[in-house]
């Protein structure tokens, strides 16, 4: 449910940012046969991207591991890279991999680089894996001991 209300928060949000541009049925049509570069799609993969790895480290303390994530080499190693990955995808400015990716860059129509708005993404970021980890911490950790408990007195 985090999850997706942060994706549900910032798909609306970049519709209110200035360098928002939005789609016309033409682009709709001609998207059918093409693909076609959109804002709220730029959003939600680097959204989406975050988030998955931060899921990944939050739950990666349940069974059968518990134990600390960087005794799991290969998934420690994984995990940072694709956070360096993703962390120069949202602040590198209209980079190589961007264009690969068909990430948009956050540039209005007068040529303005809103670099202000990677800091904003960065921050919904940030507040989504706290709020991640702290989930998994004391509600999902709570209620799972509480299920083994009961299992165990049936």
């Amino acid at each position: 449910m985090i999850q997706l209300a942060f994706q549900i928060f910032f798909y609306f949000n970049v519709k209110q940012q200035p360098f928002y541009v939005p789609l016309t049925t033409e682009d709709l049509d001609w998207m059918a046969y093409n693909k076609i570069l959109s804002y709220e799609d730029s959003v939600m993969f680097l959204i989406a991207s975050f988030q998955l790895v931060i899921t990944c480290v939050a739950f990666s303390r349940s069974k059968p591991f518990r134990k600390p994530i960087y005794t799991n080499v290969p998934f420690f190693v994984s995990i940072l890279l694709i956070l360096i990955f993703d962390t120069i995808l949202l602040f590198m400015p209209s980079n190589y991999v961007s264009k690969l990716l068909d990430v948009e860059p956050f540039i209005g129509r007068n040529g303005n680089e809103y670099y202000s708005y990677r800091l904003w993404l960065a921050l919904g970021i940030a507040i989504n894996s706290l709020m991640t980890l702290a989930v998994e911490r004391f509600v999902v950790t709570v209620l799972a001991k509480r299920y083994e408990l009961k299992a165990k007195l049936q």
